[in-house]
């Protein structure tokens, strides 16, 4: 039990440790159907009974990242179906990666 303890604090730390402090820069106003917010999951833990999870796109969200210059650990919004609509708050740099057949607009 202690080990297991030991490998989901170090899980927690690793994933609080690449988080970054940031000031919002746009409200979400419509999330659509199939919105959520993912990042890499938590890989090396089934062993302890928490599935990988994380987004379905590892590439796109990799390659996001690296648009955006941001860590390759950030999340971001992964979207099945579009209906993602937002209110930029400030200056802002967005961007958009992976197979969208048609759903951007």
């Amino acid at each position: 039990m202690i080990e297991i303890v030991d490998q989901l604090r170090n899980a927690a730390a690793m994933h609080s440790s690449a988080s970054q402090t940031s000031t919002a820069c746009f409200r979400v106003l419509r999330a659509g159907a199939q919105t959520t917010l993912q990042d890499l999951g938590r890989p090396g833990l089934k062993d302890v009974g928490i599935p990988i999870g994380g987004v379905m796109d590892r590439q796109a969200l990799a390659r996001l990242n690296a648009i955006l210059g941001n860590a390759p650990t950030a999340a971001a919004y992964e979207m099945l179906w579009g209906g993602l609509e937002v209110e930029c708050l400030a200056d802002c740099l967005m961007a958009y990666t992976g197979d969208v057949q048609g759903w951007v607009g």
